[in-house]
């Protein structure tokens, strides 16, 4: 039986995907969600996990992006952020006895960068296998097929 935790976090930061002018400076509303699946049971260990992610998007929390050490080389572009937090806070993870499956970070109500191993896109089946969506899938398929004769 797997076991996981979805997480949501947020963080208001500044950046410039255009920093050659002064204009494109914005500010978002940063969505992290993070798909974290338990290595090892202890809960006490998931909540200071949980605690220390926190911790570490304090950091970005009311900041110019652009003028901080991880962005100085590179524009912070949603896909840029996503990937820096995903390898920073897969660490962080693995210090908990968590797995970070996959991250997804949002600068806009309408979308989202997905970062992970493994895309878990939808909400039906992320953590059935493989051979048990197939059998479901025909069995509903089945269904169908039924009900239109």
């Amino acid at each position: 039986m797997g076991r996981a935790y979805k997480w949501q976090f947020h963080f208001n930061a500044v950046h410039n995907i255009t920093p050659e002018t002064e204009a494109g400076k914005h500010a978002h509303s940063f969505l992290v969600i993070l798909w974290m699946e338990i290595v090892e049971l202890n809960e006490d260990k998931q909540n200071r996990c949980e605690g220390k992610l926190k911790s570490y998007l304090k950091q970005y929390t009311g900041k110019y992006l652009n003028e901080l050490e991880n962005f100085k080389e590179k524009i912070p572009t949603v896909e840029v952020i996503c990937e820096t937090l995903y390898y920073d806070m897969e660490k962080i993870a693995e210090e908990h006895g968590m797995d970070l499956l996959q991250i997804e970070v949002g600068d806009s109500p309408t979308a989202r960068y997905i970062l992970g191993r493994r895309c878990l896109l939808g909400d039906t089946y992320h953590w059935v296998s493989d051979e048990e969506f197939a059998r479901y899938k025909k069995q509903v398929e089945s269904e169908c097929r039924k009900a239109v004769v």
